[in-house]
């Protein structure tokens, strides 16, 4: 069980990215861990028999993060204190580690990557990252900038100075933080992540205010196409293995990843530009906001069908889980959508999703006296109560088979499914 010092001070600084000499503005705090969707209506499962629970000992003001199968609690500490930092096992919660974090400012994020533990923080307001070394718990190297895609078997880290999608993107090696490549974001657009179901992007896809779009493998920095689109790139987004640009003079048109040839086009005056958004991942359709939700067959961009009763869905399973995001946390009610009629298949009532490594609804809690920890069996639409609790939940993640919560009373909890 390593216990060591992490300090800045111990580790190289390695600086030698190109076109960093400053930042171009002050850089957003980076947070890794999942948020929970606060979604809470008046269901009562029933209670199961046995219930087994893993009690991790923690405060109100600690940080936890869940990264792969590790659970990380940050002690709460004033600024420029040292920070224990607690490594727990999942879904087990057996202690890996206890590091000391002699860093000045608290922990905005925590990514596991292989060997490899990424820590981020703020340097003098500036966003940093930190790589920690599993075996030995020591600062291997450090960078300025924030973490937006990180690869174990790559070897590679994506850095940039900011989470905004204006910013140059750079690769520095997992292991001794020495820089790769870089991809340019175009001035005055966009430098966009594409099919990302994890921490690590496959695709990168540049899309410039005249149009032109460039895709590169997100693995390598290798350029692997270009295209000039008709649009001048009101909408600009990639949907699983798509890419959309769009305006009100040219329409929509669907780019297959990476290659970039088209796919499918929609006329101008279907869709309202300005307002139009995507969902990354809806499974068998594509979901599109046009401010209500369309469904489009991703084939041929024809419409599937449309509702104005939902703002936002996304895969679970082979099903959608749908939701309104205008109303408030407590009164808006979870859907599980059919996806090729959207027809409505289980109204989840009280159930509030857990977003999971995966991204679907697989786990669900239900906040109330007491509160209820679920898995949504999409064969049977019904959610699985895993366990209860006396106390409210705080901020909930779902990983290798666990549901990690930190309740408002301070403890952490872990609710394997098995």
């Amino acid at each position: 069980m390593p216990s060591a010092l992490i300090g800045l001070d111990t580790a190289p600084a390695v600086h030698d990215r190109p076109g960093r000499s400053h930042p171009r503005g002050r850089s957003a705090l980076a947070v890794l861990s999942l948020l929970l969707i606060a979604l809470l209506g008046p269901a009562t499962p029933p209670v199961p028999e046995q219930v087994r629970a893993t009690l991790i000992t923690a405060q109100n003001q600690d940080n936890v993060f869940v990264s792969g199968n590790r659970l990380y609690v940050v002690d709460a500490a004033p600024t420029g204190r040292p920070r224990l930092m607690r490594t727990y096992r999942l879904p087990d919660g057996t202690l890996l580690a206890r590091t000391t974090l002699q860093i000045p400012e608290p922990v905005a994020g925590v990514l596991a990557a292989g060997a490899t533990t990424l820590v981020e923080t703020t340097v003098g307001q500036r966003s940093a990252v930190i790589a920690m070394d599993n075996a030995t718990g020591r600062s291997d190297w450090w960078q300025f900038g924030v973490v937006r895609g990180a690869s174990a078997t790559g070897g590679v880290v994506l850095l940039a100075d900011d989470r905004d999608s204006s910013e140059d993107i750079d690769a520095v090696d997992l292991r001794t933080g020495l820089y790769r490549w870089q991809v340019l974001a175009p001035a005055g657009g966009l430098l966009l992540a594409a099919e990302q179901p994890g921490s690590m992007p496959r695709w990168l896809v540049s899309a410039g205010p005249q149009g032109r779009l460039d895709s590169y493998d997100a693995l390598t920095g290798k350029h692997v196409a270009t295209v000039q689109a008709a649009a001048s790139g009101a909408l600009a987004a990639p949907a699983g293995s798509l890419f959309l640009v769009g305006d009100d003079a040219s329409g929509a048109t669907a780019y297959t990843l990476p290659g970039l040839t088209p796919r499918w086009h929609v006329p101008t005056g279907s869709w309202k530009f300005p307002d139009a958004s995507l969902e990354p991942d809806c499974g068998t359709v594509l979901c599109a906001y046009l401010p209500e939700l369309v469904a489009l067959d991703p084939a041929t961009g024809q419409t599937r069908w449309t509702s104005d009763r939902w703002t936002y869905a996304a895969r679970t399973g082979r099903y959608l889980l749908a939701g309104n995001g205008d109303g408030t946390p407590d009164q808006v009610p979870l859907t599980v959508l059919d996806p090729e009629t959207g027809q409505v298949r289980l109204d989840l009532g009280g159930w509030r999703q857990v977003v999971g490594s995966d991204g679907f609804l697989t786990y669900a809690v239900s906040n109330g006296h007491p509160g209820f920890v679920g898995r949504f069996d999409p064969d049977r639409m019904a959610v699985r109560v895993l366990g209860t609790t006396d106390d409210a939940f705080g901020h909930c993640d779902a990983a290798a088979g666990a549901v990690v919560c930190h309740l408002t009373d301070g403890p952490v909890t872990i609710w394997p499914e098995n």
